[in-house]
């Protein structure tokens, strides 16, 4: 049995825009991780890699990039479009943190053909992706 601190927190490997600050790519696990990410991300000469204990954001699982934690989703089922729909409702709406924290993300929601959009109706990402 090992045994774990309550106290170790989880750490987060972020691909950042030097210029910006922006993050590009987020995955959470141990410091290993940013050798990992090092190989398989392709970080440019104005981008870095950092280990952080915070972020202010959340990648669920195939949405194509890091979105605010807390901004909203709005998840479609059975809905594999690129605008978002203004006569249907969304199978789920909430945070980007809550959606981030399920097991299979948005696929939890709304089975295995959907897309999420933010409040904006930009795309975050689909079960396509």
């Amino acid at each position: 049995m090992i045994a774990v601190d309550e106290a170790t927190s989880v750490l987060y490997t972020q691909l950042i825009c030097k210029k910006t600050g922006e993050v590009l790519g987020q995955v959470s696990g141990p410091t290993e991780q940013t050798a990992y990410c090092n190989k398989v991300w392709a970080v440019q000469s104005d981008q870095e890699l950092i280990v952080t204990d915070k972020t202010d954001v959340a990648e669920p699982f195939n949405f194509y990039g890091p979105v605010p934690k807390n901004s909203n989703v709005y998840v479609y089922g059975d809905f594999l479009e690129e605008e978002k729909p203004t006569d249907i409702e969304p199978t789920w709406v909430g945070a980007a943190l809550e959606l981030d924290q399920m097991k299979n993300s948005a696929f939890d929601v709304a089975g295995n053909t959907w897309t999420a959009f933010n409040e904006s109706g930009e795309v975050l990402g689909s079960s396509e992706f």
